[in-house]
């Protein structure tokens, strides 16, 4: 028989409580639900696609069977080349049958929200990533450029991997080179050679946001770059830029050189986009201010409130930082610089009206991100 006082019995019963299943704090449980949501959601899109009149036109372009709606002309000479080759490469190995032709555009899609699930968690933490993505994954922008052959979530994967490269770096490491800055530059360079003018983008988004170098993310190697002076600091965060940037181009600028010396008006072309076929009946040629703001609203439909409500706080902090996380102020000045560098580039294409709907899409992609 056990005898219990009522003192002990006091003091079991203020222990605190305890998890019943403990192991559901684990970031690591909610895996198999994220891959669920990079694939689920898509396959409505994949598997009820319709291809609209340009994303055949580049299929065609790409199989080199562009006689066949009266356009002998290569327009996608001067256009990222990598999209293209994987493109064709894969259907000359599953071959053509039904859904075939997304099929790269929806593997695509769902690497790229595994990927930005993996920056969110890095950016925030665990839990607000797993809604980020449930929120992305089921966005209509997200779902529709599935039905794209031209892929933008491809671009736009590697653009985030160039972020989170650097980003990495900037955080764990004390030095101008390690191979996770390497791998972001490989990186940029894949972005080049898909996204073209994207991997400017990010490189032009990146410059903004090291512009106050002594604010940024820091990680395990902070006691050794409090150590550093301020200027050898910026030095260090700039010249890991320019080391992307070169990286970058070593691995992607070759064909845009090369390219440029054997096709006349290569620049324009390739900045632009591949224009739109002559069988185009629905094609906005002008430009209207009112478009822009239609647009913004009908791609972020429900979250507009959240979007702008987040935007406005996100920029209060980042502009009155005292008093607050100087770690998470970082992470948020990323995200404000990001959303205001997306929408611009997004609003820029706008003024191009030969840009084609593949290339909107990446910017708007790339916009609502954030």
């Amino acid at each position: 028989m056990v005898i219990i006082s009522d003192q002990e019995l006091l003091q079991r019963s203020a222990e605190p409580a305890h998890d019943l299943f403990p192991v559901m704090r684990r970031a690591s449980v909610m895996s198999p639900l994220v891959a669920l949501l990079a694939l689920g959601p898509g396959l409505l899109a994949f598997h009820s696609y319709r291809i609209d009149e340009l994303s055949a036109w580049f299929g065609l372009q790409c199989l080199g069977k562009s006689h066949l709606l009266g356009d002998s002309g290569n327009a996608l000479i001067s256009q990222p080349p990598l999209v293209g080759w994987i493109f064709s490469g894969l259907l000359s190995i599953i071959g053509h049958w039904s859904s075939s032709l997304v099929l790269f555009s929806y593997f695509s899609t769902a690497a790229m929200l595994y990927v930005a699930y993996r920056l969110t968690r890095k950016v925030c933490n665990p839990r607000y990533a797993l809604v980020y993505c449930f929120l992305l994954a089921f966005h209509p922008v997200v779902l529709k450029q599935i039905q794209l052959i031209e892929a933008p979530a491809f671009p736009i994967l590697f653009a985030l991997l160039t972020i989170w490269g650097f980003i990495t770096h900037l955080q764990s490491e004390s030095g101008v080179v390690s191979y996770k800055l390497l791998c972001g530059g490989i990186s940029l360079g894949l972005c080049l050679l898909s996204g073209g003018v994207l991997a400017l983008g990010v490189l032009l988004m990146l410059g903004v946001f090291i512009i106050n170098p002594l604010y940024l993310p820091r990680g395990r190697s902070l006691a050794d770059q409090q150590k550093m002076p301020g200027v050898k600091q910026v030095l260090r965060v700039w010249k890991s830029l320019l080391v992307l940037a070169f990286t970058g181009f070593a691995v992607g600028g070759w064909w845009e050189l090369m390219a440029a010396s054997q096709i006349e008006g290569f620049w324009s072309n390739w900045f632009a986009g591949t224009g739109q076929p002559t069988i185009s009946f629905y094609w906005k040629a002008e430009f209207y201010p009112s478009y822009l703001a239609r647009d913004i609203i009908s791609s972020m439909g429900f979250l507009l409130g959240f979007a702008i409500f987040g935007l406005f706080h996100g920029i209060k902090r980042v502009l009155n930082p005292q008093g607050g996380n100087l770690q998470e102020i970082a992470w948020l000045r990323l995200v404000v610089i990001w959303a205001l560098c997306g929408a611009l580039f997004w609003w820029g294409v706008q003024y191009l009206p030969q840009m084609n709907t593949s290339t909107r899409a990446m910017w708007k992609l790339f916009f609502i991100i954030p």
